[in-house]
């Protein structure tokens, strides 16, 4: 007889002695209805963002949907991760991940017997690096931040997330209930697991314009709004404050407009954390850095003083070597 699974000649019997394959399970499902069964069940776990993340990997993958999932080979998927070569390595990553989340449906099933996914070589290039804003720079945006004129706001919005490391989008979601001003700090974040529900100190040096924005907030508001008093849109802050306020403080210039970007303020975030001293595994936690283990029970038990005393060496690093150059 032939093996359903591996094709090779096998003997009469309950098991293929090549593979190892039960002959009284049915043919292989296909990879389409395998992602469908998957998808019923994960999606329910996921925000809206992760599940177009899926259905967009997924676009790479139909060209497989209507093959057996036990036909399917890694040469299969390597097609597929190198069709996709002349996009960024986390666009091939995605791809990846999703091949991974199958296989190991197609495990639990006994389907197939390898997750393919931890033998693929991903070549695409590599994300796009973000520069911090300088020293200079952020001398700039405070003394813009302390004025009046039409881009206070959006300084002052710029210096918050480079010096708390927020995403732009985790900012603006920030309502009145996640933020302590008692005890000085914010409880908020997305996109990752790690940057989930996330507490993060408000430093000195930004103080006063977080409290002057918390004090502006409506009733369950949120903590910065556009000029209607809605939710920011990150598109159109990009657009309409964002890079117009770095090229009126000549900090990017009219040639280079889009040099630093609003994600520049997390990389100036880290960068200033790691240069102050701040103890990596407390910054890994403060910017929900995914490749940092947050179950481990040392840092479940860290509370809000711990985060402010290396939120205080932000403060005391950034002001030193702004006297530092004042005086020379």
């Amino acid at each position: 007889m032939i093996c359903i699974n591996c094709h090779q000649d096998a003997p009469t019997g309950q098991f293929c002695i090549a593979c190892g394959w039960d002959q009284r399970k049915p043919v292989s499902i296909t990879l389409g209805e395998l992602y469908r069964q998957w998808s019923h069940q994960h999606f329910r776990k996921l925000t809206a963002k992760g599940i177009a993340g899926y259905e967009n990997a997924w676009r790479f993958l139909k060209p497989l949907s209507n093959q057996s999932i036990s036909n399917i080979s890694l040469y299969d998927y390597q097609e597929i991760i190198d069709s996709q070569r002349h996009l960024s390595k986390s666009h091939q990553e995605k791809i990846q991940q999703l091949i991974s989340q199958l296989c190991k449906r197609a495990l639990l099933e006994g389907l197939i017997h390898v997750n393919f996914a931890e033998h693929l070589e991903l070549d695409g290039r590599s994300s796009t690096s973000y520069a911090p804003f300088s020293l200079e720079d952020l001398k700039l945006l405070m003394k813009c931040a302390k004025g009046t004129n039409s881009n206070a706001k959006t300084a002052r919005i710029i210096l918050i997330l480079c010096f708390t490391g927020w995403r732009p989008q985790e900012l603006f979601q920030i309502k009145r209930e996640d933020v302590n001003l008692e005890e000085r700090y914010f409880i908020s974040g997305s996109k990752t697991e790690a940057g989930k529900g996330r507490t993060v100190p408000i430093p000195d040096i930004i103080w006063p314009f977080v409290r002057d924005f918390y004090h502006r907030i409506r009733s369950n508001g949120y903590l910065v709004t556009s000029p209607t008093g809605q939710k920011i849109n990150l598109q159109n802050w990009r657009l309409r404050c964002f890079y117009p306020c770095l090229q009126m403080l000549g900090i990017n210039s009219p040639d280079n407009p889009h040099r630093l970007k609003p994600y520049s303020t997390r990389c100036t975030y880290a960068t200033i954390a790691y240069r102050a001293g701040v103890k990596e595994e407390m910054l890994a936690k403060m910017i929900g850095h995914v490749d940092f283990k947050f179950t481990s029970e040392r840092y479940i038990r860290n509370d809000i003083s711990d985060f402010h005393l290396e939120a205080k060496k932000i403060t005391t690093y950034f002001n030193n070597i702004t006297e530092e150059g004042r005086s020379s």
